[in-house]
């Protein structure tokens, strides 16, 4: 009601003052006072003024930042989704290491089949546990060198931490058309973990990946 009144009184001049984006707040820096108001009415705008921005009984002004006991929550809750989704994770991990060894087996061995196809004759995979190499005629043959794939040597190399070795048959040879001169299983093992898959080569040439017990490409 007061500032109704004081509107009602007639023109002001006001003394600039400082605002901001949200408009003039009593707390912030010197509010503009009206002049020809008379003395009563100036000293009862000023008292209004600063009950307006004085801080409410009751109310605690605001701190920023986290306390120690949210903080010791929050590290514990960390704690305890990590400790639950470690297993899972690193179950993730190891089934995906000997996923990836096995497919980098199968696609040497889809490389040399074809090798045998371009060159129109017999290509062997000939391989040890850490290596495979491309053979012409049979595994004694002269190394190819795969441009790209192997070095100075004609190796090529399998990933880190894997290692091959054939469960059925012998290192596989591609014949001219595609097609092996026999069937071969290997088995590809994660060294860390122990996991295996195998990498199986049908007589039709077809190169597959099959669980570690697994004798035919499913």
């Amino acid at each position: 009601m007061e500032l109704k009144i004081l509107i009602l009184l007639g023109p002001v001049v006001v003394i600039p003052g400082r605002s901001s984006a949200s408009g003039l707040h009593p707390s912030r820096g010197p509010w503009p006072v009206p002049r020809r108001l008379g003395p009563l009415l100036a000293t009862q705008w000023t008292a209004m003024l600063r009950y307006v921005g004085s801080p409410k009984p009751g109310r605690q002004p605001s701190q920023a930042g986290y306390s120690f006991v949210e903080l010791v929550i929050t590290v514990g809750m960390i704690l305890v989704i990590t400790t639950w989704v470690m297993p899972s994770f690193l179950n993730y991990l190891r089934g995906a290491r000997v996923e990836a060894g096995a497919r980098t087996v199968s696609a040497y061995l889809n490389e040399g089949r074809q090798l045998a196809i371009k060159s129109n004759g017999p290509v062997c995979v000939a391989h040890t546990t850490s290596t495979v190499q491309f053979r012409t005629t049979n595994c004694a043959g002269a190394a190819i060198v795969a441009p790209g794939l192997s070095g100075a040597s004609s190796n090529v190399r399998l990933p880190e931490n894997v290692s091959l070795s054939v469960t059925s048959g012998s290192s596989a040879i591609f014949q001219a058309l595609g097609n092996a001169a026999a069937g071969t299983t290997y088995t590809v093992t994660d060294l860390p973990s122990g996991r295996t898959l195998r990498v199986i080569v049908a007589v039709s040439g077809r190169v597959c990946l099959a669980p570690p017990t697994a004798t035919v490409c499913p």
